[in-house]
């Protein structure tokens, strides 16, 4: 018998159904989109502070680095913060999903979180970024353009900002005392 019969004739079989859990809801299916697209835009985020850094550096202007301006100093600084915030949201989010993978209500909770932070931020990091480097960020052959690109991109997908944010406040305002900070700043 030769591979090929064998093989269609296993094609012309009947496929076993196979179910999702319970547990994995739109809602659900959409959370874990939006979880691994916070972590893509913290990881874009962090490419693009590293070639800001060195761009600001390399680049010198009236005989001294780009780096040494005070106005460069405070797109580098903003970059530096927002990325590290979006890091600080995606392992937030991964300790709340490691602990809790059916994700209950509080995990999509903190998944919004986490999308509504890194979204903001990615808005800002593009800016200041594009800021520091001039015309050169828009360039094809540069990277930046495309990096910068992909976290506009991504900020939509699985959900807006505001999305998300109308979710975490109908969330909020179903408890018997509606109280944001002390749900969104609990230990997970």
């Amino acid at each position: 018998e030769d591979g090929a019969g064998s093989l269609t004739g296993r094609l012309s079989e009947p496929i076993e159904q196979v179910g999702t859990p319970d547990w994995l809801s739109p809602i659900a299916m959409r959370s874990f989109g939006a979880m691994a697209r916070c972590a893509q835009m913290a990881g874009a985020m962090e490419a693009v502070l590293e070639m800001t850094l060195q761009f600001t550096q390399e680049r010198e202007q009236f005989g001294r680095p780009l780096a040494k301006f005070q106005a460069v100093q405070h797109h580098l600084s903003d970059i530096a913060c927002e990325t590290a915030a979006s890091i600080a949201a995606v392992e937030m989010v991964s300790d709340a999903v490691r602990s809790d993978p059916i994700l209950s209500p509080d995990t999509v909770n903190e998944i919004a979180v986490a999308k509504i932070r890194c979204g903001e931020a990615a808005t800002r990091v593009a800016a200041a970024s594009h800021q520091a480097h001039g015309a050169m960020g828009f360039t094809r052959e540069y990277a930046l353009g495309r990096y910068t690109r992909r976290l506009w991109q991504w900020q939509d997908e699985f959900g807006t900002d505001t999305e998300w944010a109308i979710h975490l406040g109908r969330s909020v305002l179903a408890q018997s005392e509606p109280q944001l900070w002390p749900h969104i700043s609990r230990a997970v």
